[in-house]
Formats: structure tokens, C-alpha cells, sequence
């Protein structure tokens, strides 16, 4: 059963990592214009 959970569970863990990273990239790029 818990096998079966962590696919799931990485999968979200990678997204919200991506989607992290992708925010952190933007203020950077932001910090760089100004």
C-alpha cells in the first residue's frame, strides 16, 4: 500500500520543487532587470 503512495507523493514533491524553483528563477530575473 505504501508502495503504491510513492509514485504519487514524488511526483507532487517534484511539481511543487519545479514550480519552486520556477518562482525563484522569475525574482532573480525581476531582481536583475531593476
Amino acid at each position: 500500500m505504501i508502495m503504491a503512495q510513492l509514485p504519487t507523493v514524488y511526483q507532487i514533491s517534484h511539481l511543487e520543487r519545479k514550480s519552486v524553483l520556477h518562482e525563484f528563477k522569475e525574482c532573480c530575473f525581476l531582481i536583475h532587470i531593476h
